[in-house]
């Protein structure tokens, strides 16, 4: 049933009208000839016992989208557009599309800044409908530069697939303080990251129309809620939340540490396959070095031991390792049987791994530093604190000694 209806060219809105307005056309003789908004049929006024005004219909309305209106919906636009005029807002009952709009829908309550930079239709919602069709007419709506906020008292299936929220302790024949138990959501430090917040719904409300509620749209959430007196559990991917402005920027925050934690290891993971292309391409030449360097007794050993790599069965092409003793460079060593094993070189060391007693046990004992280019000799020769120890491998068949 609707809550406006057109009188001698004008709209009598039954949720802000004065007294006098409406006893021009509630329960008069002649009766007023008032038409419905929507379809033009015939209505008349109608006031509950609790003072609630609306308009019905004479005639079974089949096919009008206000006809079949509950008492409990009718009741739930007048409260929200108290609220709204509360906030200083106009509060315009089933609007229409205006003159530049693309049009396609009809608000159940329509708010709109003093200034006209904003219009938010508040739509309720308590009858069947799926996600697919909210967000349909939410696109409509959209289109016009509306923003929507959806509201239902049922665990409807649409709920945070729409931008959304479940209103409870609403009664429609009486005085009520509702709450919002799903839909409006906080920030935590659990694994989910996200739980919902139980606040009065008038806040909510106010708090969208004011900027101080934002909406959101979190990839998945993983909800917690009561249904029935039971513990339920349902996975939103995406979800559709609103969110207080500190809680947003909190969520930002964390995104973008996420972010960047991501990014950082991104780039760790560039900087070690580049480790690894320059090792694997200077190691054949280092391994040619060393066994022109070897004598009778020597075993090339090449990495250290893991479950992948064997130094002493190395050949061209197999993987070899380094680890935080050899700065993640490469060890090519010449062992003996018959005594103690020589570092004869490590190959591309990492700089930043470097340690004063790391370089002086190599300079000590004329360990070799093999790397690609200048620009890597000089990171490495400052980080030892000596040059003439870095060797440069330009090209596979060359090499140069750093002056």
């Amino acid at each position: 049933m609707p809550l406006t209806a057109k009188y001698e060219d004008n709209v009598i809105d039954a949720t802000i009208c004065s007294d006098e307005e409406f006893a021009r056309v509630h329960r008069v003789r002649p009766r007023a000839r008032l038409q419905c908004r929507e379809c033009s049929a015939s209505v008349h006024a109608k006031e509950s016992k609790y003072g609630l005004r609306f308009f019905a219909h004479d005639r079974q309305a089949n096919g009008c989208p206000s006809a079949g209106e509950s008492a409990e919906h009718r009741a739930l636009k007048h409260w929200i557009a108290a609220v709204v005029r509360r906030v200083g807002w106009a509060a315009l009952p089933e609007e229409s599309p205006r003159l530049g709009d693309h049009g396609g829908w009809r608000a159940d309550l329509l708010a709109v800044h003093p200034d006209a930079v904003r219009r938010v239709a508040f739509e309720v919602q308590l009858a069947a409908m799926t996600a697919i069709e909210g967000a349909e007419r939410s696109e409509r709506y959209e289109r016009d530069g509306i923003e929507t906020v959806w509201l239902t008292t049922r665990h409807a299936p649409w709920l945070l697939a729409i931008p959304s929220v479940r209103a409870i302790e609403f009664i429609a024949d009486g005085p009520c303080d509702p709450k919002v138990d799903r839909g409006m959501v906080v920030t935590t430090s659990g694994w989910s990251g996200f739980e919902n917040s139980h606040i009065p719904l008038d806040s909510f409300i106010e708090g969208y129309l004011r900027g101080e509620i934002v909406p959101r749209r979190l990839a998945n959430y993983d909800e917690d809620y009561d249904y029935g007196g039971q513990p339920r559990s349902t996975y939103h991917t995406p979800a559709h939340v609103f969110m207080t402005t500190e809680h947003s920027a909190a969520f930002d925050a964390r995104e973008r540490r996420v972010a960047e934690a991501i990014e950082r290891e991104q780039l760790h993971q560039l900087h070690i396959r580049e480790l690894e292309r320059r090792q694997a391409a200077l190691l054949p030449y280092v391994v040619d070095e060393a066994v022109r360097h070897a004598v009778p007794g020597d075993v090339l050993s090449v990495g250290i031991q893991t479950a992948w790599t064997h130094p002493r069965g190395w050949a061209p092409g197999q993987p070899a390792q380094g680890n935080e003793k050899t700065a993640f460079g490469i060890p090519v060593r010449l062992e003996r049987a018959d005594g103690p094993s020589r570092l004869f070189a490590v190959v591309s060391p990492v700089a930043s791994r470097v340690s004063p007693g790391l370089a002086w046990s190599w300079i000590k004992r004329g360990v070799r530093i093999y790397v690609e280019s200048e620009a890597e000799a000089t990171r490495v020769a400052n980080a030892i604190g000596q040059r003439d120890i870095v060797w440069i491998v330009a090209h596979p068949t060359t090499s140069t000694v750093p002056n």
